[in-house]
């Protein structure tokens, strides 16, 4: 295995495992925050037994990022050393914060953990927030060194090769940092809201239509309703950061290999490389330049504006990102669907087909987290950072990184299959109302909450 090859592909499976701990990472501290929090304001035990069920799996899915992030930090001195030795000065900083916020978080975890029985309950509730401020923080810092690679900024190179005079804070926040970072944010909570949301629609497809897990569904219906209309500006205001700043990648995506004058926005198709065409599409006149600069005959640049070697590949990065955007709307749907429902029936609907629905946008959210990465990775290539050094610049030539991909790639295997065995573990169906009195009983008794 040749090493550029192997250090892509343990990179690449090292981020495609890790992003979704990290999405997790950012939203359920929200929901341990926001299921408490109406324990402690309407007393139902409902809300108690599922913050108990959500702070162990949070518990589970901590521990395993944790291992995924160690490993993909790791990964990009052991695999990438001559992209770091250049990169270092500028990314290295949001990667060292990232440290301080993740202990920030392992801190407060286990307070959160560990101190029900000890502190009063207002107190133990507000000990999320600092969880749910590290986690979040974590990943904004990861994607501001992730933008910097996209669009890097704030530095200078000597004759001699060599990086000098390092701009910190402006090679943080490079030109793409905000549209990159609202971006995930509101995936990361439209994913796991859906996520949440699947897990008691299965259940009631199951047919555990209890209490428990009608909230347990409405609370991640609710924060999925939230997160989407967000999602639709958020990827607005993307499209038109790439027609500014990355315009390659932006005609990778639609694919469009001649510049145009109005450019046309393609549905479907399938790009034609050799014949420099999309075939078997849709297109909508000058809704390209619409979205991306505001204005219908606004140029938008092709893929034949740029070298033959500096291109990404359209058929890398068409599919992920329609199949991404076909999501999207998938999800958008059912959002207005559920609610008609929810009207209709009074209540949290029970219809088979809508619950089978809202079980497969569990799966899907996340797949769309991984397209979109996959889009902005396959995007930017040939380079490792946009403009300034290619993939084949940066990896490690030292030998066995065939061997240590292998070595990943069992251990993903294995943490994987840990995840979902402890998961199934702990999803043992819904506490009867006798446990849910019981466990409310022993919450307000034996010097719960103390201080």
């Amino acid at each position: 295995m040749e090493n550029l090859f192997a250090a892509r592909a343990v990179f690449g499976m090292s981020l495609s495992f890790h992003i979704m701990f990290a999405a997790l990472g950012v939203v359920m501290p929200f929901f341990l925050l926001l299921s408490q929090g109406l324990y402690l304001k309407r007393k139902n035990p409902v809300y108690l037994a599922l913050n108990k069920k959500w702070t162990t799996a949070f518990a589970i899915t901590y521990a395993i990022g944790a291992v995924s992030g160690t490993v993909l930090t790791f990964g990009l001195g052991l695999f990438w050393p001559r992209f770091m030795d250049f990169a270092g000065p500028m990314i290295g900083v949001p990667l060292s914060i990232e440290v301080m916020f993740f202990l920030l978080e392992a801190i407060f975890l286990g307070i959160y953990l560990f101190g029900r029985d000890k502190l009063s309950p207002w107190l133990h509730w507000a000990s999320a927030i600092p969880l749910f401020i590290g986690g979040f923080a974590s990943m904004i810092v990861v994607i501001l060194a992730n933008s910097w690679m996209n669009t890097p900024v704030g530095f200078e190179v000597n004759a001699a090769g060599e990086v000098i005079d390092v701009a910190v804070f402006e090679a943080m926040f490079s030109p793409s940092w905000y549209a990159e970072t609202s971006h995930m944010s509101v995936a990361a909570f439209e994913a796991v809201a859906f996520a949440f949301a699947a897990v008691y629609a299965f259940g009631m497809l199951r047919g555990r239509r209890d209490e428990y897990h009608k909230k347990g569904l409405f609370l991640g219906m609710m924060i999925a309703t939230l997160a989407a209309p967000l999602m639709i500006f958020s990827g607005d205001h993307t499209a038109r950061q790439l027609a500014v700043n990355e315009p390659a990648k932006l005609a990778a995506i639609e694919p469009l290999f001649e510049t145009q004058e109005g450019a046309g926005l393609s549905i479907g198709g399938y790009p034609d490389v050799e014949a420099e065409e999309v075939i078997y599409d849709i297109e909508i006149p000058t809704l390209l330049s619409v979205l991306s600069l505001d204005d219908p005959n606004a140029t938008i640049l092709g893929l034949n504006e740029f070298p033959e070697d500096e291109r990404p590949d359209p058929r890398a990065v068409w599919w992920a990102y329609d199949a991404m955007t076909g999501i999207g709307f998938f999800l958008a749907t059912i959002i207005p669907v559920f609610w008609i429902f929810y009207w209709r029936s009074r209540g949290v609907p029970t219809n088979k087909f809508l619950l089978a629905a809202l079980t497969l946008s569990g799966f899907l959210g996340f797949l769309a987290i991984e397209l979109g990465w996959i889009v902005t990775e396959e995007g930017r290539q040939p380079w490792v950072a946009q403009g300034i050094m290619r993939i084949d610049e940066g990896f490690s030539l030292a030998p066995g990184i065939g061997v240590a991909f292998i070595g990943f790639a069992l251990l993903y295997v294995f943490l994987a299959s840990t995840l979902i065995w402890l998961l199934k573990r702990i999803a043992t169906g819904a506490p009867d109302e006798e446990e849910l009195e019981e466990e409310q009983k022993q919450e307000e008794s034996e010097g719960a909450y103390a201080l």
